[in-house]
């Protein structure tokens, strides 16, 4: 069975989301990111956003445009924009990857880098499924070069952040598989 998105519930102040650790997808690495954010104790504190005495009403309501700022948003329709945060990157280069956890022996990978960004918007829904956000950009494969694989891109790709406090961004990168399903390195 595969993992749905944490990041939705603890956009809602949810201390315990439950996944099925069995299944390593991006949601569960970015679950393991989360806890990695506090010395990897295992505990993180709720964003300040979260602990507001108003969010117990906002909360009730998600879709409300009150005049109260949630998760670094002005709740506002109007202002929404001028809350976005972008971050724009490109990917260069990478060193010295392994091959996948299974493999010792065998040919050179053909690794590429898939960058997630999952966020929540429940302010401006829009074409959203339950206020929920999700982009991604993916390199081209480097044929037979883990050691040191040029990516070199010329563009930059830019992620719109809506809730800067519980957005997560996932770096991985991935062996391009032409007979089978591309695995995570």
């Amino acid at each position: 069975s595969s993992n749905y998105n944490p990041v939705i519930g603890w956009s809602m102040g949810c201390q315990l989301v439950a996944l099925n650790f069995q299944t390593a997808d991006s949601h569960l690495l970015i679950n393991y990111g989360r806890f990695r954010e506090n010395g990897g104790c295992g505990y993180v504190l709720k964003p300040d956003a979260l602990t507001l005495k108003k969010v117990s009403n906002l909360l009730s309501s998600p879709t409300t445009t009150n005049n109260a700022n949630i998760r670094g948003i002005q709740s506002s329709a109007n202002s929404t924009k001028s809350a976005e945060t972008q971050i724009k990157l490109r990917v260069i280069s990478g060193s010295y990857l392994p091959k996948p956890r299974e493999e010792k022996v065998g040919e050179c990978i053909d690794p590429y880098v898939k960058i997630e960004l999952f966020d929540v918007d429940y302010i401006n829904n829009s074409n959203k499924q339950n206020g929920y956000r999700y982009d991604n950009h993916c390199t081209h494969f480097i044929h037979d070069n883990g050691f040191s694989p040029v990516w070199n891109e010329t563009d930059f790709k830019t992620f719109h952040v809506i809730s800067k406090h519980v957005a997560m961004l996932l770096f991985s990168v991935w062996d391009n598989e032409k007979t089978s399903k591309d695995r995570l390195i």
